[in-house]
């Protein structure tokens, strides 16, 4: 055993300067022949290093082939990372905090498109991928990333990871539907995970408020309200250097729109607020903004996101105190009723049906198309139901009905046969919306229901839904109080 082993068994795993300095301090060498040393090493393979991944100041992250094995070994990465790979150390704590796969680059400071000097996203997840710091895993025919070498990894991570994305979805639309009443932005232009000038974001939305827009050869330009939402209990000052690091790489960029930065949470530490604040970002904290009654709704939502199987088989009554709740945020700026609505499906079944197995929000993908289920249901009669649910104060037009019969169900049809559990079991298709449907789209849907043999068309307004529930009084009542456009007349 040679000395920079005798180092690294010692001290664990560092970056080559940190080795470097100790092995002069051992043996009393020139700085020149000791990173010789350590060179040499490395390329003999008896200490490692990682290829693909490069360091700032030409330094590397060293360590022993057991290292590997240690509890501590990413730990360790991460905190040399935020030191010399900032870039690297991003991912890897959003990859902790369960950010969907699709809005990793959200939470990162490269780019999704070429912008001369900076890395993209998908070349450092290459790298980490070829390093194995990080591996895809699938988990209910959906992708995400996982630490490699972490070992108190949760279960059920998609379900997590689509609760907070339904989350995020409902804040980031309630924020700014207050913020277009006011005409701080323009109405209907919010884009949700959505790029602007190379980076991905959270939201972005033009404004045309007098400090943001401007006049480019006489041509009206908007300015863009951009940021991001990040959904902890309490994000510290780590969490959102990512965002400082975007937004000073936009300030330096020239022929760019103006923009105003935006982050928001639920509760920021002081030195995280401090420095959003000194970097003149605008903090939106959700239990300020809206309300305490507000952010507690939303976290019963979230549990019964993640727990929706469990607490429809064992607790549904939870789900009748949460729309109780709902009732009460009248006059709240929110979409949650109407990001809530499959629910009321979903207690219906559970209660009156022999329905027990239910997942909510699924994201398929099938020959490269991606489409989210709203309510899947399956019963012992070998049924499985798929459940559009639309809670709309207008009627659901022509187009959207045709696009729901000609695509989404033949693409959600052949998603289920490619799976061995469903291919053989009886498929019902349903839409529930509680604004009704266009005469246009009755008659199309009246057509395919006749017609259809391979499988079952249902659909259902609010007169239905109300006759349907008609032996559930406590159900009826949710529905007048949340969903209905006017009394329901019999």
């Amino acid at each position: 055993m040679n000395e920079i082993e005798d180092i690294l068994i010692k001290k664990g795993p560092m970056l080559s300067n940190e080795l470097k300095k100790e092995l002069i301090s051992r043996i009393n060498i020139e700085d020149y022949n000791a990173r010789q040393r350590i060179s040499r090493a490395i390329k003999n393979g008896k200490i490692r290093s990682f290829k693909n991944i490069s360091f700032n100041n030409n330094v590397s992250f060293v360590y022993l082939e057991s290292h590997k094995n240690r509890k501590d070994f990413i730990k360790i990465l991460k905190e040399k990372m935020k030191e010399e790979a900032k870039s690297y150390f991003y991912i890897l704590r959003s990859i902790e905090n369960k950010i969907d796969i699709n809005r990793l680059p959200i939470y990162s400071n490269s780019t999704v498109k070429p912008l001369k000097g900076h890395r993209m996203f998908k070349d450092l997840i290459n790298k980490l991928k070829l390093e194995n710091i990080i591996i895809e895993k699938n988990e209910s025919n959906q992708v995400y990333y996982q630490l490699k070498h972490k070992t108190d990894e949760n279960n059920n991570i998609i379900k997590k990871v689509t609760a907070i994305n339904k989350i995020e979805e409902i804040i980031i639309k309630d924020v700014f539907g207050f913020l277009s009443k006011i005409n701080f932005v323009a109405y209907d232009k919010l884009k949700i995970n959505s790029e602007f000038y190379k980076f991905k974001w959270s939201f972005t939305t033009p404004s045309y408020i007098l400090p943001m827009k401007k006049y480019i050869k006489e041509q009206l330009q908007p300015g863009f309200i951009i940021g991001d939402i990040l959904l902890k209990n309490v994000i510290y000052k780590e969490d959102i250097l990512y965002f400082i690091d975007k937004i000073n790489i936009l300030k330096n960029q020239k022929n760019i729109s103006k923009f105003a930065p935006f982050y928001i949470g639920y509760n920021f530490e002081k030195a995280a607020f401090n420095e959003l604040k000194k970097n003149g970002v605008i903090i939106i904290n959700i239990q300020q903004f809206f309300s305490k009654k507000y952010y507690e709704t939303l976290k019963n939502i979230f549990e019964i996101f993640i727990g929706a199987y469990e607490m429809l088989k064992e607790n549904p009554e939870k789900i009748i105190k949460l729309f109780e709740k709902l009732e009460k945020l009248e006059g709240e700026m929110n979409n949650i009723k109407g990001e809530s609505f499959e629910l009321i499906p979903a207690y219906y079944l559970s209660i009156h049906t022999n329905y027990n197995n239910f997942e909510l929000n699924k994201t398929i993908k099938y020959e490269g198309k991606e489409k989210e289920i709203d309510l899947k249901a399956i019963n012992n009669n070998n049924e499985i139901k798929i459940i559009e649910c639309k809670a709309t104060r207008y009627e659901i037009d022509i187009d959207y009905t045709e696009k729901w019969i000609k695509e989404n169900i033949p693409l959600i049809n052949k998603w289920l046969k490619n799976q061995d559990f469903y291919r053989n079991k009886k498929i019902i298709h349903e839409i529930w919306s509680t604004g009704g449907f266009s005469e246009d789209s009755l008659k199309l849907l009246r057509e395919r229901k006749e017609s259809t043999k391979k499988y079952q068309i249902n659909y259902y307004d609010y007169n239905d839904m109300y006759d349907l529930f008609e032996k559930d009084k406590k159900l009826r009542e949710i529905l007048y109080d949340n969903y209905s456009v006017e009394k329901y007349v019999k």
